[in-house]
């Protein structure tokens, strides 16, 4: 745990797998407060804008679109 925590404030290198997710996750938080990143996000969602209905084929094109999008940002 004392390890763990010693990653999470940046004085030890991650290495373990926890370690290294919890790293990502950190950075990720990092990069989604940082207001010069919106251009690659796209504008804030709301809860409303959402459907969780629908069927599974509008499922399946909304997932492909939302990884679509992934693949371009990498």
């Amino acid at each position: 745990q004392q390890r763990f925590v010693e990653v999470c404030r940046g004085e030890a290198q991650a290495e373990s797998e926890h370690e290294k997710v919890w790293w990502k996750y950190l950075q990720r938080l990092e990069w989604e407060a940082d207001p010069s990143n919106l251009s690659t996000k796209g504008p804030p969602r709301k809860a409303a804008d959402i459907s969780f209905g629908g069927s599974r084929e509008e499922h399946k094109a909304m997932r492909a679109a939302q990884f679509a999008d992934l693949r371009r940002r990498d």
